[in-house]
């Protein structure tokens, strides 16, 4: 956790960091310097939370092939969830409890593939620092020459 103070300690280590040492595997090789990147990131994506109590479900009619019974009974739903946005029309089946309980489990379909996209995006960020490495001008550097 990270307390007053450890923002400037962490921004002071944020950025091109350069070790300079001769390698201990490849002997006679002329590479000196070896940069690397520092910056900080998300690890973990948050996780939208379900619960049915954010869910405003509606009974609403709908049109089309069906005859009577469809263009009478109010058995389609539109769910919305709340804390999110989204919302999902369930009219597949002829009885509101069914259409009910579709569109309950299309919504934490759409919640779960959301939070799996992030995760996807939080890993692409992370794998992108490494493109942003710059070599030269690093904010610290250090050294480790051995004796002949």
């Amino acid at each position: 956790m990270l307390r007053i103070g450890d923002d400037a300690f962490a921004a002071s280590w944020t950025g091109t960091l350069c070790w300079q040492a001769d390698s201990p595997y490849r002997r006679g090789h002329g590479r000196k310097n070896w940069y690397v990147i520092a910056q900080p990131c998300t690890v973990d994506a948050p996780q939208t939370p379900f619960a049915e109590s954010d869910v405003e479900v509606v009974a609403v009619r709908t049109g089309g092939p069906g005859g009577q019974h469809r263009n009478k009974a109010s058995t389609a739903v539109r769910a919305t969830h709340r804390p999110s946005g989204l919302v999902v029309v369930a009219d597949t089946e002829r009885q509101f409890s069914l259409n009910r309980a579709l569109a309950l489990r299309r919504l934490r379909s759409l919640l779960a593939s959301g939070d799996e996209a992030a995760v996807r995006a939080l890993a692409t960020a992370r794998r992108q620092i490494h493109d942003d490495l710059v070599r030269g001008d690093p904010v610290r550097t250090f050294t480790s020459r051995r004796g002949s």
